[in-house]
């Protein structure tokens, strides 16, 4: 009797609980991201060490490529490759033949492992050139591929790209005979042997400098950047080239003001339908961002420009699109008359039609420069920049944002380096297990290449509220089964849930970090009934129930002495039912969405001896 009715008590107490959480709102489960590891290099000259790009690998192995300064060799190369708990693997420096300046800028991965660095290297005798790296996943150097242009000049790769079958694309600027400055595209073979170049000279033969590329599934090179026009100062020009390197199309764009516009990012969808963004000079409005949709002939869809508040100068570096096609750009804002004397971090999302649908600005605590450079999102709609963060004039931070698909502000990370130095993130990845990685570094002397990890709780992402009907439910001889309740679900990974029934909190742990949830009031509104199941087995044999719902399906998992079993229903988006097995054990219930509030919920699982709470995170 006193087990019955301390049974009792407990799965009272556990739909207490989860009727609790289940009428919290997500934003109380909102955490900021934990630091789990800095790791910083400082190059052999002591000096200013800038990393300009970062990569992730399948087993978790995280790689960075920039500039750092050598013992009497000037800036090289220099390419790390860390482990997933931030140890230094390997370190490759390459030094040009020209003992001079050599910058990395990007940074690839094939299939195999191999790693691709790009940017370019002096010569005495060929000026700057074109540099391509490729080193194999022991950091062993298997070849190194150089492009000089015609006028033995200032030839600089400023973006790479690369197709499935392992094909490197470069391109950036090079100085031509007659042509002034250019832009260049080079295509090689995996094994380093250049298939085409492609330059291209602007209508007003001046200076044409082209800073990124992007490649569609037909194989097809997009290169944008800024070209001379005539009369029109620089204008946006972006260049479509087929497999071949042969030109297909150019797009121009000269703003409203005739005066300086640059296209800075590129991305494409999966029509084929091209996405630019950059900067545009506006009539009384300074610079202004621009996004500009052309489709896969070239022909302007839309275009959409974004002035700030204070008329001066606004521009974004980096574009991104989500499954859905929307758009994400992310820069600056000037949020003073006086040019760049406050910036402001801004990102922007449109829909496929250029709408506006949210921006977010972010100023840095001591309301100086702000500026984010990169971007990346995740499976969840959430988005994370990058960039600096001033806090005097000689000191920056590394800033690290995330926005949820809303635009809200989840989180903010800053990172201060030792010293007074000006640094600030130039890259950012995330891995699948929701985890963020930024890099950069700095020019100022003292400077030194700082890599950070930040985890995170993933966001919980809640479903619909259900009701639970009970069909039918026998054990294997017949019998009733008894204890198990089912309540919601929340979409993250399946971790315990441990709780004190004698008190009204209850901490979740995740990833091995706990959240507390506090007590609140509830009201029960009659859409979830109680039902029981018993597991039998000992204390390692933990029988888990997982339960997902979305709008169209319902799955059910069920482990127990580490047997899975699974089931899919579909749905019309209203009603299923759900049946497990097939004999006398068959269980079966009924799911129907009742309400159209998000909220999160919980099930629990009882199990006597001895008394277990588990969450389930389909």
């Amino acid at each position: 009797m006193i087990r019955r009715n301390f049974l009792k008590f407990i799965v009272s107490m556990g739909l207490i609980l989860t009727l609790i959480t289940l009428m919290l709102p997500c934003s109380i489960l909102a955490q900021p991201p934990v630091e789990e590891w800095v790791t910083t290099y400082n190059g052999p000259g002591n000096d200013s060490d800038e990393a300009e790009d970062i990569a992730l690998d399948k087993d978790g192995n995280i790689y960075v490529t920039g500039y750092s300064y050598g013992d009497d060799t000037d800036q090289d190369y220099a390419t790390i490759k860390y482990d997933k708990d931030g140890k230094e693997i390997w370190v490759k420096r390459y030094n040009g033949p020209g003992n001079g300046t050599d910058k990395a800028y990007a940074l690839a991965l094939d299939k195999d492992g191999n790693i691709y660095v790009t940017g370019y290297s002096y010569r005495a005798d060929t000026g700057s050139d074109y540099t391509i790296i490729k080193y194999d996943n022991n950091g062993n150097e298997i070849w190194i591929a150089t492009y000089n242009g015609p006028a033995n000049g200032e030839d600089e790769a400023q973006a790479m790209a690369m197709d499935e079958d392992g094909n490197i694309y470069v391109t950036g600027h090079s100085d031509g005979i007659g042509t002034h400055r250019d832009y260049a595209t080079i295509k090689c073979d995996k094994d380093g042997n250049l298939i085409w170049v492609a330059r291209y000279n602007g209508p007003a033969n001046g200076t044409d400098h082209d800073c990124t590329i992007a490649l569609d599934k037909d194989g097809n090179v997009y290169v944008a950047g800024e070209s001379e026009g005539i009369g029109t100062g620089a204008d946006g020009a972006i260049i479509k080239y087929d497999k071949d390197g042969n030109e297909v199309w150019v797009a121009r764009y000269n703003g409203p003001a005739n005066g300086y516009d640059r296209f800075c990012a590129i991305a494409i969808d999966k029509k084929g339908n091209v996405y630019v963004a950059g900067e545009s000079e506006g009539v009384n409005t300074g610079r202004d961002v621009i996004i500009i949709k052309y489709d896969k002939d070239g022909n302007l869809i839309w275009l959409a420009r974004y002035n700030g508040p204070k008329n001066v100068n606004d521009g974004v570096s980096c574009i991104v699109l989500d499954k859905d096609e929307n758009i994400y750009v992310t820069g600056h804002v000037d949020e003073k008359e006086e040019l760049g004397i406050l910036w402001d971090s801004l990102t922007i999302k449109y829909d496929k039609d250029g709408n506006l649908i949210w921006v977010a600005r972010y100023n840095g605590p001591e309301n100086l420069r702000d500026d984010t450079c990169c971007i990346a999102f995740d499976q969840y709609g959430n988005v994370y920049v990058a960039g600096a963060s001033e806090v005097s004039d000689t000191d920056c931070d590394y800033i690290t944002i995330k926005y949820d698909k809303n635009g809200n502000e989840i989180w903010v990370a800053r990172y201060s380096a030792p010293g007074n130095t000006e640094e600030e993130a130039n890259a950012i990845a995330l891995d699948k297990e929701g985890n963020v990685y930024v890099t950069g570094g700095g020019e100022k002397s003292g400077s030194d290449y700082a890599t950070i990890k930040y985890s995170q709780i993933v966001e919980i992402t809640p479903m619909e509220c259900f009701e639970v009907n009970f069909v039918k439910a026998r054990d294997k001889k017949g019998a009733k089964r008894d204890q198990i309740m089912i309540i919601g679900s929340l979409k993250l990974a399946e971790e315990a849930m441990p709780f004190d029934p004698e008190i009204d909190v209850v901490t979740v742990a995740i990833d091995g970090k706990q959240i507390t949830i506090p007590a609140g009031s509830f009201e029960e509104k009659n859409i979830w009934r109680l039902h029981y199941y018993r597991f039998k087995g000992d204390v390692d044999d933990v029988g888990r129930v997982h339960m997902h719902l979305d709008f169209d399906k319902c799955r059910w998992w069920m482990k127990i002495r580490g047997k899975d079993t699974s089931d899919l229903v579909e749905s019309d988006g209203g009603t299923v039912e759900l049946s497990i097995g097939t004999n006398v054990g068959e269980d079966s219930f009924e799911w129907t969405r009742k309400c159209k509030t998000r909220w999160a919920g919980f099930a629990k699982f009882i199990e006597w001896p001895p008394i277990r709470c588990c969450t389930i995170w389909p």
